[in-house]
């Protein structure tokens, strides 16, 4: 039993599983489930998970601010002088106002630590919250922009596959029947050849991917831009319940209770590229998410697939566009294992230069003269104007513009769409 500032931690087990340590204990008397595991890295087994608790109620009530987060840590041993901080304070490390009130409104050490185990309650019974500073693996590419904690339901062991082992599937929500056909196929092929299938879980390629993987025995990741107690699409329910049933795992960089976003998905889609080996996209129209997805992928030194389709094709345009700019074609499913192979192997260019994807897009498609830069206006043309020189992080933007960072996230997202802005690693976004 260890006590520590009038909040008691007794662990009743715990594993260690591929260096990362699982701890089950009992806070303050009051039990948590199976399902209310949190992971933590190396160091003093019964203070640090407590330490770690208390972080994770921190961030419940930060709002999805990882660049700020981590500055914070690096600034307070513990999160308990961040409770006592005055609201300047906070928001000198690029915390919006509102979330500075909310962190403030938190009733000491006890608070602290009762959000993180009601977050951990919540997940349900297959459910488990991780601290990525142990976790390893592929988020490391991300910088400051990895997000401190992930929320899981399902299998905790595919976490321990190695990037290398994971490879993104992603594509149109609506796409045409040869695109769902080779994203099942793909899914298939992935998994048989002994890795993990990732993709976002959305309509259209995602669904059609995890299907395939399931079909084949095989294990899929579903990485959600919602808390993982949501469900989205509200079709998915079953699909969901097949991929937890089938050993994999539904992932979240999202507290427990948020919803679906516009601006979420974009960084749904990076945490997916920096955990993959390699993305392959296999239909997108000119301003898809997958896109994005490539982009990050690319960004991220990872091998960037594309599927060949009809030219004539609304559907076909993004992925074209991607093999222009130095994307590898994919024309078989059953080519994928031996590629990635190959690409692994050194054989095969790692990452490849897409630039900013998004934004040449009309240049790679219609070769004309090169067109006047757009004007934004509204909250775009605001958060243009705060760009210009050296760019800024979303929460430099939200402390310059007094915004919250959802109006922030909304701006950027058509700024990202339009291919204005390319988001940097580390978070920056800078005008292209």
């Amino acid at each position: 039993m260890c006590v520590f500032s009038g909040v008691s931690l007794e662990v009743v087990s715990c594993a260690l599983s591929g260096g990362v340590l699982w701890v089950l204990g009992s806070f303050g008397g009051a039990w948590v489930p199976g399902a209310g595991c949190l992971a933590v890295g190396s160091g003093t087994l019964d203070i640090l998970n407590q330490l770690e608790c208390a972080w994770l109620g921190l961030w419940s009530v930060w709002g999805y601010g990882p660049v700020s987060f981590g500055r914070v840590r690096e600034a307070f041993e513990e999160p308990w002088g961040v409770v006592c901080a005055t609201d300047g304070v906070l928001e000198g490390f690029g915390l919006e106002a509102a979330s500075a009130r909310r962190v403030r409104a938190l009733d000491g050490p006890e608070a602290l630590v009762e959000r993180g185990r009601a977050q951990l309650e919540g997940v349900g019974d297959e459910g488990w919250g991780v601290s990525t500073a142990g976790l390893g693996g592929g988020l490391g590419v991300m910088g400051a922009s990895t997000p401190p904690f992930l929320y899981g339901r399902g299998s905790r062991a595919v976490l321990d596959a190695s990037p290398r082992d994971w490879v993104a599937v992603v594509g149109s929500r609506r796409v045409d029947e040869p695109g769902r056909l080779m994203a099942q196929r793909l899914g298939a092929a992935v998994v048989r050849s002994g890795r993990v299938l990732v993709s976002g879980g959305a309509l259209g390629v995602d669904a059609a991917a995890h299907v395939g993987a399931l079909e084949a025995g095989g294990r899929t990741v579903v990485v959600l831009g919602v808390g993982v107690d949501k469900v989205y699409p509200a079709s998915h329910r079953g699909l969901f319940e097949r991929v937890v049933r089938g050993g994999g795992v539904l992932l979240s960089p999202y507290v427990l209770g948020v919803g679906a976003r516009r601006f979420h998905f974009p960084r749904r889609n990076e945490v997916m590229a920096a955990m993959s080996m390699a993305t392959v996209v296999v239909r997108a129209r000119r301003r898809s998410g997958s896109l994005y997805t490539a982009d990050a992928a690319a960004r991220y030194g990872r091998a960037v697939f594309a599927v060949p389709a009809d030219a004539a094709a609304g559907q076909g345009q993004g992925g074209n566009a991607l093999l222009t700019r130095g994307a590898l074609a994919l024309v078989s499913a059953e080519s994928v294992g031996g590629l990635l192979d190959r690409a692994l192997e050194g054989a095969l260019p790692a990452g490849v230069d897409l630039g900013p994807v998004q934004g040449r897009l009309t240049g790679v498609l219609e070769p004309v003269s090169k067109p006047a830069a757009p004007v934004f206006e509204g909250d775009a043309g605001e958060v243009v104007g705060r760009l210009e020189g050296s760019g800024a992080t979303v929460d430099v933007l939200v402390r310059q513009l007094g915004w919250p960072s959802a109006r922030v996230g909304a701006a950027l997202l058509e700024l990202e769409l339009s291919g204005a802005v390319v988001r940097q690693v580390g978070g920056a976004y800078q005008l292209v």
